[in-house]
């Protein structure tokens, strides 16, 4: 799924959700979310 390919791609640069949560200017718990699937893109 388009989900678990978020956490791979980020886990192979060696970032953190808090730190894609800082690029992209949203929380870490709404980048949690988009990980899991639970949060709809915008």
């Amino acid at each position: 799924m388009k989900f678990e390919r978020l956490k791979e791609l980020r886990s192979e640069q060696g970032l953190t959700q808090k730190n894609i949560g800082k690029i992209l200017n949203i929380s870490r718990q709404l980048y949690s979310r988009y990980e899991r699937g639970t949060q709809k893109y915008p």
